[in-house]
């Protein structure tokens, strides 16, 4: 209780010691962020840059943006977290009676059994080849080959070995195991045997730590303090007993080598050898019982809190005051400082606060002032203070204010003043609601006074000067007023006439802040700055030259211009914020000022922020994003197998619509990453940077494609680039191979086809050959019968009756003889393969029968035969008897109807290229007249022509060759009238021989 008591009242002093002191900016995580309880008891970083966090709840999973939770559902022993360590690639877990360590994002526990009930795994260690454990009430367990053993060590320098079992903290230190106990500290080269620490008996110390810089070894205590090892003995640090009573829950060492301190009733310092930190409630921290201490790889610092969360502090660069600091009104409008360093401070609506060296006196209308809206603070070349109001401008000196208004005046622009300005001529400016005056030699004077024509000026709110030229910011635009004393005047633009404030850089621009952003003013030229999208940032309120930087306020935060190397035109941005330690987004119109020591002030709407630029964690925005891809939907369902990023991922032609989910790990300006993505075999060129970490992509043909993602940090440092390939498959009807064997298969059932109907078709024309032969024999049967018809044999008979009646032995032997001849002839080509003959066959049996038909008709005609020498003609076959009847109609119906002139039948062979064409001609009364006269027997004879175009057309399909019978037609003479009849025929070449 006296300890507690000792806390709370040292607490309680450095409270009031701090109403004039600066507040810090601390950004807590509790449960509604996503902390899974608020009690933290550790806190750690892996390689994939993720805070993990231990509560009395479970674990968290921090990537800067939101949290994961892990508890029994994900394999943890239990939900009381003790301790945490990475070893290896591996997260291991300390609880209450065992252990948990991480494997493939789910844990496994490993229950202790020889805890004592509720003993807690105060810390984790992987020693020659073995995992320990140090259990706070129940020693030191070693893990190795799957099984978890209980150690009973050899303790040397103590006498009551169960001390050693409240086991707080254990680190690697010089190649020996350090332990941390409630009566001192212990070394070990073997895990077994362990040594006291000469110095640390008789304390009871809470954790260890190694200095990165130094590498030396150092330990908190409760109630004693901090200690560090020196050649083998531990000592105690500086003074850090009699600091905050000495009592420390636990120890870190930060990347400067200063040690940060928690506690459980005065919350955290920081210590060294220049200068103590120490966070209290007072001065913004969220509560004073701090758990742990942790800095990230950013140099970040995280505060462990027992019931608040997880607590971020922003840093020293950004500090702020309020009216808890001391300050008259958080809200904050102008500020300047005079030659003794003092700052002075106007506000809305509560008047003046002095910040001097011995703290902060405030003034207002009880001092004289004549309103207590001050918009305007600036020191003459008297180094005098003036004050410009709402009603008057007024001038402190002493205790108290000296006002000035128009009615005693009249040079003055109103009596509302809006700004003030000492410029190189020693001339104090004073800006206001009718225009600008300024004093010179203790009087006051009109702007009229240097100038010879009219000024349109109204509400002046700020000036600038540069190269011998005074600009003016007011409602209308702005004005120059030259080294030759002409006033200048330009409007912003058409929309935003006005102006804010105006400040010179050190290239010439002119910067002017208005409602719609920041513009710059060069040679007569003004155009604007586009450095954000967000409608609040492009408000800008003040402007303020920091040597080659300006700084502008807006409603969105702060923004810090520098120039490029080498380029007064073009400026590299950064915008500062909440993350960064600003109390409030919005900041207040010309409340801005570079003091003496190089630190910018400015107002907000929440209260007054400095910021020391030597204090800025400038390595934070040095640090990538770590990227990682976190889920694929494909077609909407999770894809759960292993990613490759080497080896593509195949997917099925139907699958093409994707959704993939990003996780970019950044402790240092979370909220500002943005991403972008560019997917090879689709697109060129990179997407525009975008905050949302999900890509969506739907009806992607057919195809090779790899996803590439990085993320970018606010300061643009890219990530690592993820990569995702994968191959969308075509349908199977569209591969080769289903092409090849579709062609295949299709080739083969046409061939197939074309097979069964090619037989088809021979098995049919077979049936018709053989129909059609079968026809042929009857018609040849046919024309041998017409060739040999009983009238032909009858008269024949009757012919050699004559000759033998009329005693003509010689003609009747020889009719005979040749009428034997021929039938003789006739019946051999009956008889002969398919009915063909030779060409010389078949002319000698055509000159037979011509023969005995000229015999019977006495000479009534002449016959001749023309036989083209080319053709071979026992080579050449023809279909027997095939010319017989066109003879046989030319004697019968053509010579002997013409009865006064003699007959003559031409017989004719001429080969040509594939045919020989075989032509027989008479000079009878033609065939249309024959057809007329027919009489008695004529149908014989047009049986006998009918049988062989009837054989010629059957010839024709069976030999498949073009066998051609033009006519019979008549032959006509000049006056058309018919001289004979003509029979054309064509056969093949050699038709049949094949």
């Amino acid at each position: 209780m006296f300890y507690r008591a000792l806390y709370v009242f040292i607490g309680l002093i450095l409270f009031c010691t701090s109403l004039s002191a600066q507040e810090y900016s601390f950004r807590t995580y509790s449960v509604a962020e996503g902390l899974p309880q608020s009690q933290v008891t550790c806190i750690t970083q892996d390689k994939q840059g993720f805070l993990w966090v231990g509560t009395l709840g479970g674990l968290a999973r921090f990537s800067g943006r939101e949290f994961e939770a892990f508890s029994v559902d994900q394999g943890l022993l239990n939900n009381r977290i003790s301790s945490l360590a990475i070893i290896g690639d591996t997260l291991w877990v300390g609880h209450e009676n065992g252990v948990s360590y991480e494997f493939n994002n789910q844990f496994v526990a490993l229950p202790i059994e020889k805890i004592k009930d509720g003993g807690k795994v105060s810390s984790i260690l992987f020693y020659k080849g073995n995992y320990f454990f140090g259990v706070n009430g129940s020693g030191l367990f070693r893990f190795s080959e799957g099984k978890i053993v209980q150690i009973n060590p050899t303790i040397h320098g103590i006498s009551n070995r169960d001390e050693f079992e409240r086991i707080r903290d254990m680190v690697l230190y010089d190649s020996k195991m350090y332990v941390a106990t409630r009566t001192g500290i212990f070394y070990s080269h073997d895990g077994f045997s362990f040594h006291l620490v000469p110095g640390s008996e008789e304390y009871s110390f809470s954790s260890l730590k190694i200095d990165p810089l130094t590498n030396q070894l150092f330990a908190s205590s409760y109630g004693d303090g901090v200690f560090h090892l020196e050649n083998e003995k531990l000592k105690p640090y500086m003074n850090s007993a009699s600091l905050l009573g000495g009592n420390f829950k636990h120890l870190f060492i930060d990347h400067t080598g200063k040690i940060w301190l928690s506690t459980k009733f005065n919350g955290a310092v920081r210590i060294d050898e220049k200068e103590n930190l120490h966070l209290h409630t007072s001065n913004g921290l969220p509560m004073e019982n701090i758990s742990c201490v942790f800095e990230d790889n950013t140099h970040g610092i995280w505060l462990g809190t027992e019931g608040k969360g997880l607590v971020h502090f922003s840093g020293e660069a950004f500090t702020f005051y309020t009216t808890r600091s001391g300050l008259n009104s958080d809200l904050i409008v102008s500020v300047a400082q005079d030659k003794e360093q003092n700052i002075w401070f106007g506000s809305y609506a509560n008047g003046v606060s002095q910040k001097t060296k011995s703290g902060w006196r405030n003034y207002d209308d009880r001092n004289g002032l004549s309103n207590n809206t001050v918009w305007a603070v600036a020191t003459d070349k008297k180094n005098q203070v003036w004050f410009a109001t709402a009603d008057g401008l007024n001038r402190f000196e002493k205790d108290h204010f000296i006002p000035y208004f128009q009615s005693d005046y009249p040079s003055l622009p109103g009596d509302k003043i809006m700004s003030l300005f000492l410029d190189s001529h020693q001339r104090f400016w004073v800006g206001g609601q009718e225009g600008a005056a300024y004093f010179e030699n203790d009087s006051v004077y009109p702007l009229s006074k240097l100038i010879s024509q009219s000024a349109n000026l109204r509400n002046v709110r700020d000036f600038a000067e540069y190269d011998g030229q005074l600009f003016m910011a007011s409602q209308t635009g702005i004005h120059v007023l030259t080294a030759s004393k002409v006033l200048l005047s330009y409007p912003i633009s058409e929309n935003q006439p006005g102006a804010y404030s105006i400040e010179a850089d050190k290239f010439g621009n002119i910067w002017i802040g208005t409602e719609e952003g920041v513009y710059l003013f060069r040679d007569g030229v003004i155009r604007q700055l586009n450095y954000s999208d967000f409608s609040g940032s492009n408000f800008a309120v003040f402007i303020q030259k920091d040597g080659d930087n300006m700084w502008v306020g807006t409603n969105n935060g702060l923004f810090r211009f520098t120039p490029k190397s080498g380029d007064w035109n073009t400026f590299h941005v950064e915008q500062f914020g909440i993350f960064e330690g600003l109390v409030s987004l919005e900041t207040n119109i010309n409340s801005s000022l570079i003091d003496q020591g190089g630190n910018l002030w400015f107002g907000t709407s929440e209260g007054l922020m400095k910021f020391d630029k030597t204090k800025e964690n400038v390595f934070a925005k040095t640090i990538p994003p770590i990227l990682s891809l976190r889920s694929v939907l494909v077609n909407f369902q999770p894809y759960e197998k292993p990613m490759d990023t080497y080896n593509p991922v195949r997917f099925s032609h139907s699958q093409n619509r994707f959704i993939f989910n990003f996780k970019a790990v950044t402790l240092a300006f979370p909220e500002d990453i943005k991403f972008q993505y560019l997917i090879e075999g689709l697109n060129e060129d990179w997407s525009p940077l975008s905050k949302v970490d999900e890509i969506s992509i739907s009806g992607l043909v057919p195809g090779d494609y790899r996803l590439r993602v990085r993320a970018v940090s606010k300061t643009g440092i890219y990530s690592n680039e993820v990569n995702f390939p994968f191959v969308i498959l075509p349908p199977f009807y569209t591969t080769w191979w289903f092409i090849s064997l579709c062609i295949l298969l299709t080739g083969s059932l046409v061939l197939i086809l074309f097979r069964f109907k090619l037989k088809q078709e021979r098995s049919r024309r077979e049936q018709e050959r053989l129909v059609f032969t079968s026809r042929l024999r009857d018609l040849e049967q046919q024309s041998l019968n017409a060739s040999m018809n009983r009238h032909f044999i009858f008269n024949a008979l009757n012919s050699i009756q004559y000759f033998i009646n009329t005693q003509d032995r010689l003609s009747a032997n020889k009719y005979l003889s040749q009428f034997a001849k021929l039938i003789r002839k006739n019946l051999d080509s009956s008889s002969t393969d398919q009915n063909m003959v030779t060409l010389s066959e078949e002319i000698e049996r055509l000159k037979l029968y011509l023969s005995l038909e000229s015999m019977r008709f006495r000479d009534r005609f002449d016959y001749e035969f023309t036989i083209d020498p080319s053709i071979d003609t026992e080579a050449v076959k023809v279909p027997s008897m095939i010319f017989q009847p066109f003879v046989e109609n030319s004697i019968i119906h053509g010579i002997l109807p013409r009865q006064n002139t003699k007959g003559e039948i031409h017989f004719s062979a001429h080969k040509n290229a594939e045919t020989i064409d075989f032509i027989i001609e008479d000079n009878g009364v033609g065939y249309e007249k024959s057809i007329k006269q027919k009489q008695g027997d004529g149908d014989h004879q047009s049986r006998g022509m009918s049988i062989t175009s009837s054989r010629i057309e059957l010839l024709q399909k069976i030999s498949g060759k073009s066998f051609l019978l033009i006519g019979p037609n008549d032959i006509k003479n000049d006056t058309g009238e018919s001289i004979g009849t003509r029979v054309h025929i064509k056969i093949p070449d050699n038709s049949l021989e094949d």
